[in-house]
């Protein structure tokens, strides 16, 4: 069977931030949030965007940078959710869920879509966007699912 444990994206170590920084340029920030099975959540941020990068100890196994503006669903794309949420299978983590979210320019509103990352050392990668929890976690409980390609419809 497959199981989901959450993590906190909100309670995550500044690592580096332009508040530290007198005169800086533009807003951004570095942050470690926490994770699990030796897995590492950095939260990156600047000129009011935001998104993940995932680490197995200190290799980098993907940037999400592309993949969230790829999907973003309005203007400066940002991580919106309070928590990660790891999926497993029986024992094995399988895949990693999070939130990110964009400003619709003609209404003001915020739209969200969620991220479905396959969790492998060979093959990190973004498996699909969806718009709800039930739909992110069928994406990411099938393992065989092919990752995403750059030229595919981001608002697949």
């Amino acid at each position: 069977g497959y199981r989901s444990v959450y993590t906190s994206l909100k309670e995550c170590r500044i690592i580096e931030s332009s508040d530290q920084e007198a005169d800086a340029e533009i807003d951004y920030f570095s942050a470690e949030c926490p994770a699990r099975e030796g897995y590492r959540i950095l939260h990156i941020g600047g000129d009011s965007r935001s998104w993940l990068v995932i680490k197995s100890g200190e290799k980098t196994l993907i940037d999400l940078y592309t993949d969230v503006m790829r999907h973003q669903p309005g203007a400066f794309p940002f991580v919106s959710g309070d928590l990660a949420e790891w999926r497993y299978q029986g024992d094995s983590l399988v895949a990693l869920i999070f939130r990110i979210a964009g400003s619709d320019l003609e209404t003001d509103k915020i739209k969200s879509r969620l991220v479905v990352v396959r969790l492998d050392e060979k093959q990190t990668c973004v498996t699909g966007v969806a718009g709800t929890n039930e739909e992110a976690r069928t994406i990411a409980d099938n393992n065989n699912k092919a990752c995403l390609s750059a030229d595919e419809d981001a608002g697949k």
